[in-house]
Order: structure tokens, then C-alpha cells, then sequence
């Protein structure tokens, strides 16, 4: 499996289990996606920033196989990681962007 790194600006939110939104997610964060074997679109985006870590998974779908079709590990894909997916050739499917 291979990965990139790219390091991120944003504005997460990150809500703990118990409701309370945690603060120290909200600067910065480092965008990892990690490959799969050959040519395949990246099968999870894992996004740290300072204590925090969230692993999303990733599926594929449509004719080539390079469009999103569903997520999870979080309750809204973080624009930051729709654009990163868009500037390497994938695209969204239906739902995928708020």
C-alpha cells in the first residue's frame, strides 16, 4: 500500500462521543490517503491534527471507477478532502458533496 501527504489549513469541527466540540482540531490538519494496489483510487483518508485522528474509508464506483461513492469514519466529508480528491482526477457521486 502506498500513501500521500498533504498537509492542510482547515476548519474541522471535531465533536467528541459526548457532544462537547473539541477546539484543537480547528488549524491545522495533515491529510493522508492511503492507496491500494496498482492504479486504484485511495481506499481511506486518514486526517490528523494535533490528538485527533479520524480513518475514512473510501468506495469507488461508477464506468472508470475513480468516482466516490459513499464514506465513513466521519458524519460529513471535509471539504478539504473533496477538493484534494477532485485535483487528482476523482469525482464526486451523488450526495457526496453537502
Amino acid at each position: 500500500m502506498t500513501s500521500e501527504t498533504i498537509k492542510l489549513k482547515c476548519g474541522l469541527i471535531a465533536v467528541h462521543q459526548s457532544g462537547a466540540i473539541l477546539d484543537e482540531a480547528k488549524q491545522h490538519a495533515t491529510l493522508e490517503l492511503n492507496y491500494g494496489l496498482e492504479e486504484r483510487p485511495p481506499t481511506c483518508a486518514e486526517l490528523y491534527s494535533h490528538h485527533l485522528h479520524a480513518e475514512i474509508g473510501l468506495w469507488w464506483g461508477g464506468a472508470e471507477g475513480k468516482t466516490l461513492v459513499d464514506y465513513d469514519g466521519v458524519f460529513e466529508l471535509p471539504r478539504e478532502i473533496i477538493a484534494a480528491l477532485k485535483e487528482r482526477g476523482f469525482t464526486m457521486g451523488d450526495g457526496i458533496e453537502g
